[in-house]
């Protein structure tokens, strides 16, 4: 799949400690099979855990969930 275009909000991060960041988010995305046209639009909610190394900020977890009918606008 090609991600065509996508938008994050109700972005959050917490830091349970100074070497670790989980963020939470929703997402808008559309995407597409590899050479079609057709595109599938999706909302999702992500969450991503992210730690602090000797090289930087790596995602070490990522999930993602289909947003229901009752999410608040």
């Amino acid at each position: 799949m090609v991600l065509e275009s996508f938008e994050l909000t109700d972005m959050d991060v917490v830091f349970p400690n100074a070497t670790t960041a989980v963020a939470t988010y929703h997402a808008r995305q559309k995407l597409a099979a590899r050479g079609k046209s057709e595109k599938t639009e999706q909302e999702m909610n992500d969450t991503s855990t992210w730690i602090r190394t000797s090289d930087g900020w790596k995602c070490v977890m990522h999930t993602e969930t289909p947003a229901g009918d009752d999410r608040k606008s």
